[in-house]
């Protein structure tokens, strides 16, 4: 018998699969069992994507909850009653559940509360984009600030992404439990290499001159992300940055949209790269000089992690969960309002200026070594395990030769 962890998740992304094999490949006296609720394979995105068997992924297909923005579906409960067993079966020391927003996790956690079986809640949310709205819309965040409370108060711990993620359960979950950081990350090491015939092709295919310095965005075209607000601004100070270029990547419902904004003038200096696979998109993060991330509001913003692997900078909106960790204002980036196109196009002058964008890229790399020293989702995952096998009647019987080991390994 080992110790067990069953995690439950939404759908596969690839940043989920590196922490899963992360997670196999460092973590060895501990059993993750993967569970999703949404999907494996239909993803929002269509990422292309291995799970091997080690990882022990479960995912029940015939009662997937079909979108990630669906609370409830008739086959919530069937769902429910399958990942029941599952957790049953393993007996786990904890169930790590990530999100709250649909039936299925509604009734697990409930069911969790009354069975004593422990939960650590883990989410991407930020404090930082919390808005109190209006009229009805203020009603209704209330309600729902109300219905997390609720659920998160029934957690044993939590697993915040960074600084935003902490202030976030401390204002809406217990102070009596503990966190454990366990931020999502991209594979780095892959992001972080360069592939030249790989970009030479890149630059090929979609007319990137190499004698151009470029700003890009990455993400999927869609509301909230600022773009109408980025292209506008770029558009109005584009003959004060001649040499610089902006190029998309991502698809989404305002693709089309967007490229009818372009100004005719401006057609060969927007470029579109449409959906990218991550070796494809490493590609175009080593080919540009700067991430522009005009979000209205982002839980987090993988991208950030992506860039600064790619030695980036940065001009960000404050709402983004990521920023505070990994953006400095003028050290590699600048960070702005949303919403605001004034300030975007004055950031992006300014990031043009002789010399600017350079100096802030030269920071990136060192800014993201420091915090992940202090932010590794694996050492966040193993404390958990450590807390709660101490804790378990499990845990007790087979938590210390788990602890004499993970010990050993971490001296």
């Amino acid at each position: 018998m080992t110790l067990s962890v069953v995690a439950i998740w939404n759908e596969l992304t690839p940043y989920r699969l590196h922490v899963m094999r992360r997670t196999q490949r460092e973590l060895r006296h501990c059993r993750v069992v993967n569970v999703f609720t949404h999907s494996v394979t239909k993803n929002s995105s269509p990422w292309s994507m291995e799970v091997a068997p080690e990882l022990n992924v479960e995912f029940d297909e015939p009662n997937r909850v079909p979108r990630i923005e669906q609370f409830a579906h008739p086959a919530a409960w069937r769902l429910a009653r399958s990942i029941k067993q599952t957790i049953t079966r393993e007996q786990p020391i904890f169930v790590l559940m990530h999100g709250h927003n649909d039936l299925t996790r509604f009734i697990l956690i409930h069911w969790l509360r009354r069975a004593g079986i422990p939960m650590v809640h883990a989410s991407d949310a930020n404090v930082f984009s919390e808005q109190p709205g209006r009229g009805w819309k203020r009603l209704a965040k209330a309600a729902y600030r109300a219905y997390r409370s609720h659920l998160l108060s029934m957690m044993d711990g939590y697993m915040p992404m960074g600084v935003g993620g902490k202030a976030y359960y401390n204002l809406y979950g217990r102070h009596d439990v503990p966190y454990f950081m366990f931020p999502y990350e991209p594979d780095y090491d892959l992001i972080g290499s360069r592939n030249s015939e790989a970009e030479a092709a890149l630059r090929a295919a979609h007319g990137l001159t190499p004698d151009r310095r470029r700003f890009l965005y990455s993400g999927r075209l869609v509301p909230g992300k600022g773009i109408h607000t980025m292209l506008d601004a770029f558009a109005s100070v584009a003959n004060r940055c001649p040499d610089w270029d902006l190029v998309i990547a991502g698809d989404g419902p305002l693709r089309k949209q967007l490229e009818a904004a372009v100004p005719g003038e401006l057609a060969t200096r927007v470029r579109f790269l449409g959906f990218m696979q991550m070796e494809q998109l490493r590609c175009a993060y080593h080919v540009c000089d700067v991430l522009l991330h005009p979000s209205e509001r982002d839980q987090w913003g993988l991208v950030i992690n992506e860039a600064a692997a790619a030695d980036m900078a940065f001009v960000a909106t404050d709402v983004i969960g990521a920023v505070p960790d990994l953006v400095r204002h003028g050290i590699n980036g600048l960070i702005i309002r949303p919403r605001n196109r004034g300030a975007m196009a004055e950031a992006i002058v300014e990031v043009t200026r002789p010399g600017v964008a350079d100096a802030l890229r030269r920071n990136s790399a060192r800014i993201l070594a420091e915090w992940r020293t202090s932010a590794d989702p694996i050492n966040g995952l193993r404390s958990a395990v450590h807390y709660f096998a101490s804790r378990s009647s499990t845990g007790r019987r087979l938590g210390e030769g788990y602890i004499s080991n993970n010990e050993a390994q971490q001296s």
